[in-house]
C-alpha cells in the first residue's frame, strides 16, 4: 500500500509539472505570435489612404491628429482642392458644413479658395479644423480603445469632388485602409466611414504587464512567507503602479480601463494577505 502512496504523489507531481510546463510554453507561444503580428502590423502601417481618382486634382483631404483626452473624438484638418474647370465663374470661397453625431453638432465654416496655376486647381490655402466623432466608446477604454467612425460633410458650390484622401498623423493608432468605406461622393456632398485602431504592440504590452501583475498577485498572497509579507507587498505596489508610467505616453487622462484593472488587483492583494493573516492568527482551540 505504501508504494501506491508515493506512486500517486509522484504522478500527481508529474502532472502538476507538466500542466505547468504546457501552460508556459503555450504562453510563450502566444507571446511570440502576437509579438511578431503587431511588429509588422505597426511598422507596415499605412499613412494614407486614397479612395477615387486624385489624378484630376479633384480631391477632399482629412487628417487625423490626436485623441482628445477627454471628448470621445480626434481632431482633424480638412484641404480641399477642385479642378478649375468645375469651379464656378468667380467662386472664391466654399461653405463647408460637416455632421457629428453621437449627440455631438457639426461645424460650419467659411474657406477660401486659391488658384494654383501649376495644377490647374483652386484649393484651400490653409486647412480647416474638424473632429471626428467616435461612434461609442472614449479615451478611457484604453488600451481597448480603437474607435468606430462616420463622417459627413456638404460644401457650397457644390463642385464635384472626385477623390477622398485620408491621412494618419497619430502615431498611436493604426487607420487600415480596409476599413474606409465611401457611400456618398460627389457634387457637393461625401460621406464615409472608417477605423482608428490602437496600436497592437500598445495593446500586447498592456496584455503581458497586467498577467504578469495577475500572477504575482496570486503568488504574493497565496505563497509569500508572513515575514516576507511587508517588503513583497511594497516592492508590488511600486511596481504596479509602475506599469502605468510605462504606458503614460499613450494615456491622456485618469482614471482609464488599465487604471481601474491595476487599482483592482491592489484590492484584491489587499484581501487576500487580509485572510491569509485572519487565518493564521485566529485563537486556537483548547
Amino acid at each position: 500500500m505504501q508504494w501506491k502512496k508515493v506512486y500517486r504523489r509522484r504522478l500527481l507531481r508529474w502532472g502538476n509539472a507538466a500542466v505547468g510546463l504546457a501552460l508556459s510554453i503555450g504562453a510563450g507561444v502566444w507571446f511570440l505570435f502576437s509579438l511578431n503580428g503587431a511588429w509588422k502590423a505597426d511598422t507596415t502601417r499605412e499613412h494614407a489612404c486614397t479612395l477615387g481618382d486624385s489624378s484630376q486634382n479633384s480631391w477632399v483631404q482629412f487628417e487625423v491628429f490626436e485623441q482628445d483626452p477627454i471628448e470621445p473624438l480626434f481632431r482633424g484638418n480638412i484641404v480641399m482642392s477642385f479642378s478649375a474647370k468645375d469651379v464656378p465663374t468667380g467662386a472664391k470661397q466654399v461653405s463647408i458644413g460637416t455632421g457629428a453625431g453621437n449627440g455631438y453638432f457639426g461645424n460650419l465654416d467659411e474657406a477660401d479658395l486659391s488658384l494654383q496655376k501649376g495644377f490647374g486647381a483652386f484649393a484651400t490655402p490653409k486647412p480647416v479644423t474638424t473632429e471626428f466623432v467616435r461612434a461609442s466608446g472614449s479615451h478611457r477604454d484604453f488600451p481597448f480603445d480603437s474607435a468606430d467612425l462616420d463622417f459627413e460633410m456638404a460644401w457650397n458650390p457644390p463642385i464635384p469632388a472626385k477623390a477622398l484622401i485620408l491621412r494618419n498623423y497619430n502615431q498611436s493608432f493604426l487607420l487600415p485602409c480596409k476599413s474606409v468605406s465611401i457611400r456618398t461622393l460627389g457634387d457637393g456632398k461625401l460621406e464615409f466611414s472608417f477605423k482608428m485602431k490602437r496600436s497592437p504592440l500598445v495593446q500586447v504590452s498592456a496584455a503581458v504587464l497586467l498577467s504578469g501583475a495577475v500572477l504575482f498577485v496570486v503568488a504574493i498572497g497565496c505563497f509569500v512567507k508572513l515575514e516576507s509579507l511587508p517588503t513583497a507587498i511594497a516592492s508590488y505596489f511600486f511596481s504596479l503602479w509602475s506599469v502605468r508610467s510605462i504606458l503614460s505616453s499613450e494615456m491622456k487622462t485618469f482614471p482609464t480601463f488599465l487604471d481601474i484593472t491595476i487599482l483592482s488587483l491592489s484590492v484584491a492583494l489587499v484581501v487576500m494577505v487580509g485572510i491569509r493573516l485572519a487565518i493564521h492568527i485566529r485563537p486556537k482551540k483548547s
